[in-house]
């Protein structure tokens, strides 16, 4: 008797750690940060450094004042305008969309000078990259993306921290 309790003991400490270590090996670990700094080849970037996928279940562009934008290239074309001679490039991201492991977005960055001048436009300058780069990582600006693993775990970034905040 003694020993089918401990058996039954054993077997449930071991279904717990399998079920950890399920969990561990498709952990996405998502954040945000910025690439090039300082060039004119800047780039706003989302990164996957998990094992694993993640599936974006939420985005929010809000500012501090409570000002909501749809996306955050709405809140990038609200703050800079087209006088400004920054050309830059965007890539949205959706609800819903998968994000391989070791997947990187560029979610803004500055055209390179070929494209500029195949346009007969001036290339970007250090201050254009300036520019786009204050106005991404602006102390007002508060952009969270909520996802999950593909076993439902959910987590958020954000950019108020530097890494991802289990949720639930």
């Amino acid at each position: 008797m003694i020993v089918s309790v401990c058996t039954l003991i054993v077997f449930g400490y071991q279904t717990v750690l399998t079920r950890q270590h399920a969990l561990l090996s498709v952990y996405p670990h998502l954040h945000i940060t910025n690439g090039k700094s300082g060039t004119t080849q800047y780039q706003y970037l989302l990164k996957n450094d998990g094992i694993g996928p993640a599936k974006i279940t939420e985005i929010s562009v809000v500012l501090l004042d409570g000002t909501e934008y749809p996306s955050l290239r709405e809140y990038v074309e609200d703050k800079i305008e087209n006088g400004d001679g920054i050309l830059y490039f965007n890539s949205d991201i959706y609800v819903g969309q998968l994000i391989p492991k070791d997947d990187v977005i560029p979610l803004f960055g500055l055209t390179d000078e070929l494209l500029a001048a195949e346009y007969g436009l001036p290339p970007n300058t250090r201050e254009s990259a300036q520019m786009l780069r204050r106005v991404l990582n602006s102390d007002s600006l508060i952009f969270e993306i909520t996802y999950e693993s593909v076993f439902g775990e959910r987590w958020k970034i954000s950019t108020e921290s530097s890494a991802p905040v289990k949720l639930d």
